[in-house]
């Protein structure tokens, strides 16, 4: 799932319990596992080693791959947010937490691809085995599209 459909939810979910907010931002973590869950398409991240035999042992690399790939996510996340903020303008703050709660656990894996300690191990683990394993490679667009119907059900819905 792109990081603007993880924050537009997570910005959502915060937003349908204003009065709740630490419960709302929770929920906005927790949002991030059910999207995953979902056969979606994934961007390739060029920094990312992934070991298919043993995906706990999969590496990032901190190099000029990476710094492509962090332009591309922020502006994956930052597109998220922005939406985020025209469709719920009125809880500013609120809106900003959810948002960067329900990208959180991705954020969360590249400081694990560095670091591999707990309670990163565990997270990364919960996050890999919830994930779904249909990557739609050959369907990307249809993802897409998915993922933008996500995003206007969610505002029709509130």
């Amino acid at each position: 799932m792109s990081l603007a459909t993880h924050a537009f939810i997570g910005a959502a979910v915060v937003n349908i319990m204003p009065n709740h907010p630490m419960l709302g931002i929770f929920l906005a973590f927790g949002s991030h596992f059910i999207l995953d869950f979902i056969p979606h398409w994934d961007y390739r991240l060029g920094s990312l080693s992934f070991n298919d035999k043993e995906p706990m042992k999969s590496s990032m690399q901190f190099n000029s791959k990476f710094l492509k790939d962090l332009v591309k996510i922020s502006a994956d996340g930052l597109l998220g947010t922005a939406i985020s903020l025209a469709v719920f303008p009125g809880l500013g703050m609120l809106t900003l937490a959810g948002a960067a709660f329900g990208m959180l656990p991705d954020f969360l894996q590249a400081v694990y691809y560095r670091f591999k300690k707990e309670p990163l191990i565990s997270i990364q683990r919960f996050h890999m085995w919830i994930h779904s394993t249909n990557h739609m490679r050959n369907q990307k667009w249809l993802s897409i599209a998915s993922q933008v119907f996500l995003i206007i059900l969610a505002s029709a819905l509130l």
